[in-house]
């Protein structure tokens, strides 16, 4: 699709390295870092008060990601590679993990596991 369409490619990547896609990785991360390790939090902090802010602000941004961006004439293309965008989401949060944990801790690792099931329920269009 890109090969013939450099436009296209230009936009994508402005859209999927923008400042909203980060914020959706980062709270991606950490909701499901959150869901593996419920002991992290904070004395006197709720984890399912956390995770629910996070999974709200993640439902905003993925709005704003789809709806509200300024796309142009390629807003149709983009918007329906959200399909894409969940895999290359779900990647990219398993990179953080590998990133954070090593990639020797993954194989079986109970972080990982779910992380595709999270990720179709989160963020399958239609």
């Amino acid at each position: 699709m890109f090969k013939t369409k450099p436009t296209l490619k230009r936009e994508w990547e402005r859209w999927f390295y923008g400042e909203d896609s980060q914020k959706l990785l980062l709270d991606c991360f950490w909701w499901y870092f959150l869901e593996k390790f419920p002991q992290s939090v904070r004395e006197g902090d709720s984890q399912k008060e956390i995770q629910s802010r996070l999974f709200d602000r993640t439902s905003d941004t993925y709005i704003q990601l789809l709806f509200m961006s300024d796309l142009h004439q390629y807003r149709d293309t983009i918007v329906c590679t959200c399909y894409n965008y969940r895999f290359i989401l779900e990647f990219s949060v398993k990179q953080c993990i590998v990133a954070s944990y090593g990639a020797t801790q993954l194989r079986g690792n109970i972080l990982v596991s779910g992380l595709r099931l999270t990720s179709a329920v989160w963020f399958t269009c239609g």
